[in-house]
């Protein structure tokens, strides 16, 4: 959608300015989407839920189901790959999620409430993927009302009644 003010610019594009097709491209390359509700196709494969964005791919790989069992891999559920979510319990299928936003391998993952349908030990584990993926170069950008999800950031922007609270950089070298 078009900014209320401002530029928005994105690997030198301003997005602001791009039409419907071209913002859809953006969307599809270069941002995966995490969300609370998994939004998994139900009766539907793991590796063919994680497959579905490439569907929309200008360019899709040649290689990709060997492509989504290395990102089902990578969030650990190589031995799942032929679940459908109801055989899934709530961390595998965010897991699986996880998994469909990286199949493109873009740079920059946006997580709104990714922990918000998860019990504690699956909310670590799946904190653990996004650690690992910012290790890796990843961008995530992670909305949470969860302090203790929040504490992972490298940058947290506290956003109340519309308006920036606070934008403290507590987990950079010097900070800690």
């Amino acid at each position: 959608s078009q900014p209320t003010s401002g530029e928005y610019f994105l690997d030198g594009e301003e997005v602001g300015k791009l039409s419907d097709r071209k913002l859809s491209r953006v969307r599809n390359e270069k941002i995966g989407f995490v969300f609370q509700a998994f939004h998994l196709l139900p009766g539907v494969t793991a590796l063919d839920n994680v497959i579905l964005p490439l569907v929309y791919a200008r360019n899709p790989p040649s290689n990709v189901k060997e492509r989504a069992r290395e990102v089902l891999a990578k969030v650990g559920l190589e031995h799942r790959l032929h679940h459908t979510p109801g055989q899934l319990s709530g961390g595998e299928q965010q897991r699986v999620t996880i998994a469909r936003s990286l199949i493109n391998n873009p740079p920059i993952i946006f997580a709104d409430e990714p922990t918000g349908n998860l019990d504690s030990k699956n909310g670590i584990e799946a904190m653990k993927t996004f650690d690992t993926l910012v290790k890796e170069g990843k961008t995530i950008v992670l909305i949470t009302h969860d302090k203790e999800v929040a504490e992972h950031a490298d940058r947290i922007i506290s956003i109340r009644d519309g308006e920036i609270a606070s934008d403290t950089k507590p987990n950079l070298p010097g900070n800690r």
